[in-house]
């Protein structure tokens, strides 16, 4: 008995001073037992292990030198896993960050074709009910542009209430009749220029971005035709020569539908009541990587190239190499694409630089390991 109560004590004994050399090294002189690797209390945890295991003892006096010596082992354990600047850690953080670029630059993609799929849902329900309401009389025209209004609007706030979009932002929809008037419109709908107006006239489906004032727009135009066999292939002769009753030619374009999706507000300043947002925010959220979108000059010729309605997914297209270095990270670059093939959108992720993955990573050790040696103080004075 007297044995086991010496190896007991060995094991106490030894265990409270690997507890020590970690309690001093971490928090009463951290400077000054820096030079003590973390390898010796794991060893002396080690052996305050094997002198209290395997001696018969009652629990409640066993299991506190056992659950102390675990900790600091584990706590040990955690530091050496602190490492300084070498080759193998920065080829991991290479490895990890080309991977981290790859996977947000396909999230902004991923996140445009959402939208787009957002823009296309509201274009068929309201394509429905515009070719529902094709029939009444002139009589009826007050009564179908309110019921627009109510549908428009119940699409929006079905949407807002999904938050699709940057924060403090609204999608907006409007339904233009066939001569290219604002019947009726939903939400946070946005000026349309002059070659707004011209994409709106060629009746074909297009997918651009746009600059509005201090917004970003991604604009879905989507044309109206009477029956879903007409909707591929028409220009802006459909919209003229309008003879039939409500000014519709028949097979002709008899409405438009414009979805607008902000992806950007920039108010140049930020306050508590004006705040800029970003969709490339949203998609950064909890990721290391910072992403930056910037846009392509408006193409005057967008119509000619879209020969078919808007269908198939969204590509996105590298441009180049990862490049950087270590001081001052890593960066890629891609080209959002509609299915048409125009480009939407620019993306480019940055990754911070080799000194903050190295500093994240060993603080998360330290952490871990800080915590392992206080709750060993806490079994050791607490028992």
């Amino acid at each position: 008995m007297q044995t086991l109560f010496n190896r007991k004590n060995a094991a106490l004994a030894v265990s409270l001073l690997a507890w020590v050399i970690l309690f001093l090294r971490q928090y009463l002189q951290p400077g000054y037992f820096a030079w003590l690797s973390p390898v010796v209390p794991v060893l002396l945890g080690v052996l305050a292990l094997v002198l209290i295991v395997p001696i018969v003892y009652p629990t409640r006096l066993k299991a506190p030198v056992v659950l102390v010596s675990i900790l600091t082992v584990v706590a040990g354990l955690l530091l050496l896993g602190v490492l300084d600047k070498g080759a193998a850690l920065e080829q991991k953080w290479s490895a990890d960050v080309t991977l981290e670029i790859g996977s947000t630059l396909d999230a902004v993609g991923e996140r445009i074709q959402d939208l787009l799929d957002v823009s296309t849902t509201i274009g068929e329900e309201a394509t429905t009910f515009v070719r529902g309401s094709m029939d009444v009389s002139a009589a009826d025209t007050m009564g179908v542009r309110l019921d627009a209004f109510a549908m428009l609007g119940a699409l929006s706030e079905r949407i807002k209430k999904q938050k699709f979009l940057p924060a403090g932002t609204e999608i907006g929809i409007q339904l233009f009749d066939a001569a290219g008037r604002r019947s009726a419109w939903a939400g946070w709908p946005q000026q349309l220029d002059s070659r707004d107006m011209r994409f709106l006239a060629s009746g074909k489906e297009l997918v651009y971005s746009r600059q509005i004032s201090l917004y970003r727009i991604l604009t879905h135009v989507i044309p109206v035709y009477p029956d879903k066999t007409s909707d591929a292939g028409r220009g802006a002769s459909d919209r003229a020569g309008d003879s039939s009753p409500g000014g519709r030619e028949a097979g002709g374009l008899v409405a438009t539908i414009v979805v607008d999706m902000p992806l950007e507000v920039n108010y140049k300043v930020n306050n508590k009541f004006l705040k800029s947002t970003s969709l490339a925010d949203d998609i950064a959220r909890g990721s290391a990587a910072n992403i930056r979108f910037d846009y392509p000059p408006p193409n005057p010729a967008l119509p000619e190239i879209a020969g078919s309605v808007v269908r198939g997914p969204v590509t996105v297209e590298r441009t180049g190499e990862i490049s950087g270095n270590e001081s001052v990270g890593l960066n890629g670059r891609a080209s959002v694409r509609s299915p048409l093939g125009n480009t939407l959108l620019n993306a480019t992720v940055y990754s911070p630089p080799f000194d903050h993955f190295v500093n994240a990573r060993n603080n998360r050790f330290v952490t871990l390991a800080d915590l392992a040696i206080l709750l060993a103080l806490l079994i050791f004075f607490g028992t």
